[in-house]
């Protein structure tokens, strides 16, 4: 799956960030091994005298906050189902086609009613000392000659070197992703929220795969734009099973690089490649894996290194991209 690269370079870069990059910056806080490099980057990024107890706090909140949020949609099933999250909303929306005339109303009082709980159990935040979305950004810094700098701050200045710009699109509800993929604290102009986003209940969309693709049509037609100016695609943990209108604009890019990042990249695309008809993207296009806890034999037939730190996404990332 490779192609000649074209002498005209296109400007963008386009990264989809689901869920997975949450269960990263979860996977990273509770490794005993990089307990202390957190610590200090909590330090540093503070600049105050504080007690390490107090950081240990900060972290442990983080841990918490980061567990309910990887796990926002599990609630919504029934005892007696195995079917969890957007699945479950799907039967349900299967079930409400058979009393055709109320479905409608059924399932908007519910999906309204799943957005306030989702914008309540996300703002709990709010009341802690410190916020989890500064402690994010704080561990996101790395090292290099004495002092830290941004994580992304690293990542625009390589890509302004080379005259290229970066647009982030998430399915995620909270503000991670914003404050580790941007310069700017509020408000970021590069990252776009396609299923809206906790802090706004009323732009929150959580339903049946099949109903996405209208409810974010204003989204989708953003994405589609920047994804036909993009030289380079990056899908960071975002699974795609339930995002049909996302896999569609996908489908419609050949001949460009894709970079997935995800927890075990060999089994996603390997599960995907069995219905090809549906991901045909994986077939059109140049596939670059990175994988963040499962090791993989690589093309050259090495056994790639786990990407699980700021510093070594930094590191692999960059050196993965066609600049």
């Amino acid at each position: 799956m490779k192609f000649n690269r074209e002498e005209k370079r296109q400007t963008e870069i386009v990264m989809i960030v689901g869920n997975g990059f949450n269960h990263f910056v979860k996977n990273y806080v509770n490794n005993n091994n990089y307990h202390a490099q957190i610590i200090d980057k909590l330090k540093k990024s503070s600049q105050t005298s504080y007690q390490d107890k107090i950081f240990e706090k900060w972290l442990i909140h983080l841990r918490n906050l980061l567990n309910n949020y990887c796990n926002l949609l599990e609630p919504i099933s029934v005892k007696a189902s195995n079917v969890k999250g957007e699945y479950f909303l799907s039967e349900l929306d299967s079930f409400c086609d058979v009393i055709h005339d109320t479905n409608s109303i059924i399932m908007d009082s519910i999906e309204k009613l799943i957005a306030i709980k989702i914008a309540t159990d996300m703002n709990g935040d709010d009341k802690f000392p410190s916020k989890p979305v500064y402690t994010v950004r704080s561990i996101f810094k790395l090292y290099e000659n004495s002092k830290y700098q941004g994580f992304y701050e690293k990542i625009d200045a390589k890509l302004k070197e080379y005259k290229r710009n970066m647009k982030i699109f998430t399915t995620n509800y909270d503000n991670f992703v914003d404050n580790v993929f941007t310069l700017k604290e509020e408000n970021p102009e590069n990252v776009i929220h396609i299923h809206g986003m906790y802090k706004d209940k009323d732009s929150i969309i959580c339903c049946s795969p099949k109903k996405k693709k209208k409810k974010a049509k204003n989204k989708i037609a953003e994405l589609e734009k920047y994804l036909d100016s993009s030289k380079t695609i990056i899908l960071f943990g975002i699974g795609l099973d339930s995002d049909p209108h996302i896999v569609e604009a996908l489908n419609k890019q050949k001949e460009k690089q894709f970079i997935i990042i995800n927890d075990d990249p060999s089994e996603f695309v390997h599960s995907k490649l069995l219905d090809l008809k549906n991901y045909r993207f994986l077939e059109n296009n140049e596939l670059y894996l990175l994988s963040t806890d499962v090791p993989f034999i690589n093309e050259s037939h090495q056994l790639d290194t786990i990407v699980d730190t700021p510093e070594k996404l930094y590191d692999r990332l960059t050196a993965q991209l066609n600049l």
